[in-house]
């Protein structure tokens, strides 16, 4: 699958693929936070996601073999994404799982790289420390 047709993929299809054909019931008005986020970008293709869309895709661990590449490609254009806070993408990105970043290789040297272009620039030092903090977990031979 190359880029575009990878942004260009809706959650709504990712589930079809994986076996998840029914639609999702719709629930009453005071309906939780997240299905509601959920409902409301089901249908949306990737490339129109928010940075925020984004950043809860990567907390909640949905759908990442489609969400991480797509975030490492906004992180390479502006490696401070963010809509709340400077670098919120990047510090989204900590939520996903070990097993991931160990299956995906690439997308770890290529996120090193990212952070490593972009920490002497950051304004916050809390946020350097926590980046330093997250190339040492992204590291081949953390555990």
């Amino acid at each position: 699958m190359n880029e575009d047709s990878l942004h260009s993929i809706t959650f709504e299809e990712i589930e079809r693929g994986k076996g998840f054909a029914s639609p999702l019931p719709r629930t009453s008005d005071d309906e939780y936070p997240l299905p509601a986020w959920y409902r409301s970008v089901r249908s949306k293709p990737l490339r129109d996601f928010t940075i925020e869309d984004l950043c809860r895709s990567c907390r909640e661990n949905i759908h990442l073999e489609h969400i991480v590449p797509l975030c490492l490609s906004k992180l390479a254009k502006e490696p401070m994404s963010g809509e709340l806070y400077d670098g919120e993408l990047l510090v989204a990105l900590r939520s996903v799982p070990t097993s991931y970043w160990a299956n995906n290789s690439d997308q770890r040297t290529r996120l090193v790289k990212i952070i490593e272009g972009a920490i002497e620039s950051m304004d916050e030092q809390d946020l350097q420390n926590e980046m330093d903090a997250f190339l040492v977990f992204l590291s081949p031979h953390a555990k």
